[in-house]
């Protein structure tokens, strides 16, 4: 019980972090310049929209009221331009199967879409210039980051050659994709990527990652063995947090540090391998692998 309430409260800390210091597929300073990013504490309702004003003038529409399953962002509001999407604007929408994005948009907040337990697309507008999707998936204009994944598009998908970086909370609580093929382009895996991703069996890192992120693969309870290239060079604090189907790892002779809490809740986890490069263990690091029979620590550890 006090490791699922811990779970529970390592999550949630992590997705409120990650609201305000939104994974955007532009860096901060361009996403201020363009949206002004402070929007007024005030709300107004239009429509099936309640919306705030951002200092430039134009519209953070910060919750639908509707009850659509599809839905086109409109490019105005009360005559004023829409630029951006909060955090759990459509949260309560569990009938919610597509958005189409409109090309003034220019910031989603990175919870945008959390809970839209039915939904199977997102499409952008081709003429926006931040964002751009592909069969239904949403990324960043370039193509290079993945941003959003819909929980119910598929239950398996191969993310495209173009993708050098997968976001954070990507994946998360996908609870019916059971295989992703990650591609030699991908470098690096952010935060909660592939969370709560229940139906997740195996996952092959390719030689080109040298990152995964906090709580990457958190959760993933049915995940029972995963490669990790000797590309890695850090492993997120939580990585692999409560994967009780994983029965083994090896850690990369890259990695120079096992991070707080990177397998608690293991339950299955029976041997690990640890490499002379790894100099430091974090706090609960092993915590609560109770299949685990033996540990070799190298005399790096100080």
């Amino acid at each position: 019980m006090k490791k699922v309430k811990r779970l529970t409260a390592v999550i949630l800390s992590a997705l409120m972090m990650t609201s305000a210091f939104s994974v955007l597929p532009v860096s901060a300073a361009e996403v201020e310049s363009n949206t002004s990013a402070v929007s007024s504490d005030e709300n107004f309702i239009s429509g099936d929209y309640e919306y705030s004003l951002l200092d430039n003038g134009t519209v953070e529409i910060s919750k639908y009221i509707g009850s659509d399953k599809e839905i086109t962002i409109p490019d105005t509001i009360d005559g004023k331009k829409v630029t951006s999407i909060n955090n759990l604007v459509f949260e309560h929408c569990i009938g919610l199967e597509s958005i189409t994005i409109p090309e003034n948009i220019t910031n989603i907040e990175n919870m945008a879409f959390r809970f839209c337990t039915n939904l199977e697309s997102i499409n952008v507008d081709v003429n926006n210039n931040i964002y751009s999707s592909i069969d239904g998936v949403l990324f960043n204009k370039e193509q290079d980051k993945i941003i959003f994944f819909p929980y119910n598009k598929s239950d398996s998908y191969e993310i495209p050659d173009s993708v050098t970086s997968i976001g954070a909370l990507v994946f998360c609580d996908c609870s019916s994709l059971e295989s992703v093929t990650i591609p030699n382009s991908v470098t690096s895996i952010g935060a909660w990527a592939f969370c709560a991703c229940s139906s997740l069996e195996s996952v092959t890192i390719p030689n080109s990652v040298t990152n995964i992120d906090i709580g990457a693969f958190c959760a993933c309870s049915s995940l029972e063995s995963i490669t990790i290239p000797n590309s890695v060079t850090n492993i997120g604090e939580s990585a692999f947090e409560s994967c009780s189907s994983l029965e083994s790892i090896t850690i990369p002779n890259r990695v120079t540090r096992i991070d707080d809490s990177t397998f608690w809740g293991c339950s299955s986890l029976e041997s690990i391998t640890i490499p002379n490069s790894v100099t430091s263990i974090g706090a609960w690091a092993f915590c609560a692998c109770s299949s685990l029979e033996s540990v070799t620590i190298p005399n790096s550890v100080t």
